[in-house]
């Protein structure tokens, strides 16, 4: 709305007046201060009077009003209410158009959408008055000019990329008509079918990344391998989708996020999409190839020549996220390699390269961490330096220190001895620091211990402090006591931890008491706060007030990556699928029911109240009390000390559990409700992501870490849409490709 200047009558007096109140102390000013406080709330009324005559301005509450102008039935998502009132008009002199119902699918659910009529895919004879022709769905460098072709019913089977395609949004083979029900699996061939493919999943680009070595390097003599996540995961890489400037044009490849094709051309791809670094130059595109992992060998033997004549070819599997250099001669360094791309995700949660809100700017101290000249070159050196200055400067309360960039920081000594104050470690915007905490000693006092986490010891329990935006592998170890933990935007990937029996956790938050220490000021509300994170199992000690999670996964059989095969073996366990072939033996080592998310320190101790919002928790929960649990999905069992306080609203909880809790709308999972992911597993793109087939009572419903994008509810508002402007005598269905 408009913010004009506020009115001060007292200052649209003659001076004379002014200087003779100043004279009697300013009486008129004070009673003219009262009328001026009430004018500009009448002039704040007048002017969103006038805002509320343009959709653009107005108040949320007049939307349903000016849409009622244009017979604009109200959409359920309210975020999205606007623009689809603003352009009721725009659309309707459009209507029944493939590039409009995109438009519309876009707006509405916020997911990269294609328009496709089905009808034009059916094979027939063509008519030689009306030849109907297409172009092939991908231009070889070898034949760059835009072939057209007959739309028959024979299939292009040296087309390669054609074939990729078949059955897919971008599918331009011919087919033979379905007249089963048009549904978003089959029926789909028809003369009144549309079909709107939706993505699902986003490409979340990530810059000058320092990519991990790959295992097992030295059974290929020819080459290094690398993967272009810094976890050594792998993964596929995505396209990073253009806007579409054309009105009335479909979408194509380059306008959707979807994983680069194996047999893609490397030039519609690199270095718009993903591009490598080396020496700090970037890799000209006539030296990267795009080929698929199993070939390497045989396809870096076959181009020897161009190897030897080329030392810094570079290979790049897109399908696995990975890339593979020429070995170094004998003495040399292995290459300086940074590389910049994009992965897939469903939301912005965990540390990711994305615009945070809460961003904090300034401090009493503030520390910048970077590569550049006058910037802390690590994460360690920057707490010396807070703790120096704290110890000195006993007025300075607030702590900032920023990180400017992606890179991998080995932490050799990354320590936090905490005092009166707060602290904040941030990640700047738009970038996500990989941090990497070795093996150390952390020592308060007398007491010293080895660990591979961020270590923070405190005994001060008037101490906060603050970590947004950060990747750390191996966790967070507390010692001690403090006011608050808050992580925000981040992802703590776990480490193992032995507790008291000699059993391993997979753990990424650990919280316990410094032995021969006691704090005569132990807090009445010393909490943890759990924001938009991706973060392992937690154990914690008893004694804390509580822990709050909200908008964030929770994976108690979250491994590091080098334990990714255990990971696969219980999941296919707990499917009752057949026994895995691969990490069997170590997975017999390692006991699920360990692996609680939530839970506290040794066996029969529980964690402290939890209060969890809009979450996904994989694992057995084991707290005190639930305090409230709202639109969260429990995949494991749920373990109370005290069910008689506390409720659950809108959640997913496990039937086996046998909750006394107070419960509204919820749903209790057994087998043949249970929540089903499109993946359980950490770096996959559809990670905690509700599959197609998920139950409907939890689809439905807008519960787990992605239930504010209300895919649900914008399906259903899609579906109202289309019903006014599809084509006469037209049906449509969505899609989800992703």
């Amino acid at each position: 709305m408009s913010q004009g200047p506020p009115l001060d009558l007292y200052e649209l007096l003659p001076a004379v007046h002014r200087a003779r109140d100043a004279e009697l102390g300013e009486p008129l000013r004070a009673f003219l201060q009262l009328i001026s406080a009430q004018t500009n709330l009448l002039k704040r009324d007048i002017d969103g009077l006038w805002d509320d005559f343009f959709v653009e301005t107005c108040a949320d509450w007049v939307l349903p009003y000016l849409g009622d102008l244009v017979a604009n039935s109200p959409l359920e998502e309210k975020r999205r209410r606007r623009a689809d009132v603003a352009k009721t008009i725009y659309f309707r002199r459009r209507k029944g158009r493939l590039p409009i119902l995109e438009e519309i699918a876009r707006d509405i659910t916020g997911c990269s959408a294609r328009a496709v009529a089905f009808f034009e895919l059916l094979g027939w004879n063509q008519n030689v008055n009306h030849l109907r022709l297409e172009q092939p769905p991908e231009i070889t460098d070898t034949d760059p000019d835009p072939v057209a072709f007959n739309r028959v019913a024979t299939a292009h089977i040296r087309n390669a990329a054609a074939m990729e395609e078949i059955g897919g949004a971008f599918d331009a083979t011919a087919h033979t008509i379905d007249v089963r029900k048009f549904t978003p699996r089959e029926g789909w061939y028809n003369l009144r079918n549309i079909g709107l493919f939706l993505w699902r999943l986003q490409a979340c680009p990530l810059r000058r990344i320092a990519p991990r070595r790959g295992e097992g390097c030295n059974q290929f003599p020819e080459f290094v391998w690398y993967t272009f996540n810094p976890l050594g995961i792998v993964a596929p890489l995505f396209n990073a989708p253009q806007p579409e400037t054309e009105e009335f044009s479909v979408s194509e490849h380059r306008h959707v996020p979807e994983p680069i094709p194996v047999v893609a051309n490397v030039k519609k791809y690199y270095p718009r999409a993903l591009r490598v670094t080396r020496a700090g130059k970037d890799v000209d595109e006539k030296l990267v190839r795009f080929a698929p992992m199993e070939t390497w060998k045989t396809f870096w033997k076959a181009d020897s020549a161009a190897a030897d004549q080329d030392p810094q070819l570079v290979l790049i599997d897109v399908s696995k996220g990975t890339l593979a250099v020429k070995r170094p001669e004998h003495g040399e360094e292995l290459p300086d390699l940074r590389v910049s791309f994009h992965h897939g995700f469903s939301s912005d949660v965990g540390g990711g390269a994305y615009r945070r809100p809460g961003f904090q700017t300034s401090a009493d101290l503030v520390i910048t961490v970077g590569k550049q000249r006058g910037q802390f070159r690590t994460l360690g050196m920057a707490l010396r330096h807070w703790q120096s200055q704290m110890d000195s400067t006993p007025k300075k309360k607030k702590g900032l220190i920023r990180i400017l960039d992606s890179a991998t920081y080995l932490e050799k000594d990354i320590f936090i001895r905490s005092r009166d104050g707060e602290l904040t470690i941030q990640a700047e915007q738009g970038e996500r620091p990989h941090i990497v905490p070795l093996a150390h000693e952390a020592k308060h006092d007398e007491f010293p211990w080895k660990t591979e986490r961020l270590a923070i010891c405190s005994c001060d329990s008037r101490f906060a402090l603050t970590i947004s935006g950060l990747l750390i592998e191996g966790g967070i170890e507390l010692r001690g006591h403090l006011r608050a933990l808050s992580l925000q935007h981040s992802t703590l990937m776990p480490s193992p931890w032995l507790d008291d029996k000699q059993v391993q956790h997979f753990i990424s938050l650990l919280a316990r008491d410094i032995p021969g220490t006691k704090d005569e000021r132990l807090p009445t509300d010393e909490s943890i706060e759990i924001n938009s994170c991706i973060v392992g199992g937690l154990r914690l000690r008893d004694d804390m007030d509580a822990v709050h999670i909200q908008n964030s996964i929770v994976d108690g059989l979250l491994l590091p990556a080098r334990e990714i095969t255990v990971k696969q073996a219980l999941a296919k366990r707990q499917a009752n699928s057949p026994k895995a072939e691969e990490g069997d033996q170590k997975a017999d080592q390692l006991d699920p029911k360990a692996q609680a998310a939530i839970a506290g320190l040794a066996e029969g101790k529980f964690a402290p109240p939890l209060r969890i919002e809009g979450s996904t928790v994989f694992g057995g929960v084991v707290v005190q009390e639930l305090t409230l649990a709202s639109q969260t999905i429990f995949a494991d069992h749920l373990e109370l000390k005290r069910q008689d306080v506390g409720c659950a609203r809108f959640c997913c909880l496990p039937e086996k559990s046998k909750l006394r809790l107070r419960r509204y709308r919820c749903v209790l999972s057994d087998d043949a409700t249970a929540p089903v992911f499109t993946s359980q597993q950490y770096g996959d793109p559809g990670y905690a992501q509700l599959a197609l087939d998920c139950p409907a009572e939890i689809s439905s419903g807008e519960m787990g870490a992605f239930g504010q994008l209300k895919t649900t509810q914008a399906a259903r508002d899609l579906r109202r849409r289309l019903e006014e402007y599809l084509p006469c005598g037209m049906q449509a269905e969505l899609i989800y490709v992703s």
